[in-house]
């Protein structure tokens, strides 16, 4: 694989933090392709190599679970429902920032990147993370872009 310049800055963050790094085979029970987890304080990030395809399917997974480590939003194992649906949503969001930051996002459609697609394809993450990103920015954040752009861009 090919890794893109967020990939290598995750990873790197990972080590200045002193997560340690594993790659493998491990059927996690709830279907997840990587996972971060905390013993005796000791951060440990797992990825799932046969889940794992594609450098998108890597920054997807990796831009997560820093979201996870860098809000704090881990949660044990028989957690609340409620809890985990806190912790996910705090990461989601996260995952959102790191990978596809609103100053990059502006930049690129500026540039005449224009479609959710063609922005998928851009900062090699899924399409429906540059909608929700869009959504996050835009609603929840109150930010504006640079220039009016389509609905098809919007939405």
């Amino acid at each position: 694989m090919i890794y893109t310049s967020k990939t290598v800055e995750i990873y790197k963050k990972l080590q200045e933090n002193d997560v340690l790094l594993f790659s493998g085979r491990y059927n996690f029970d709830c279907g997840a392709d990587a996972t971060i987890i905390c013993v005796a304080g000791q951060y440990g990030f797992f990825l799932d190599i046969d889940k794992i395809r594609t450098v998108t399917d890597e920054n997807m997974a990796l831009g997560h679970e820093w979201g996870h480590f860098t809000t704090g939003s881990t949660y044990l194992v028989g957690a609340t429902d409620e809890l985990k649906s806190w912790c996910e949503n705090k990461a989601y969001k996260a995952q959102i920032t790191t990978l596809i930051p609103f100053d990059e996002l502006d930049r690129a459609v500026l540039s005449g990147i224009t479609s959710t697609f063609e922005l998928a394809e851009h900062f090699d993450v899924t399409e429906p993370l540059v909608k929700d990103a869009i959504n996050y920015y835009i609603n929840e954040r109150g930010y504006s872009f640079s220039k009016l752009y389509s609905e098809e861009v919007i939405m």
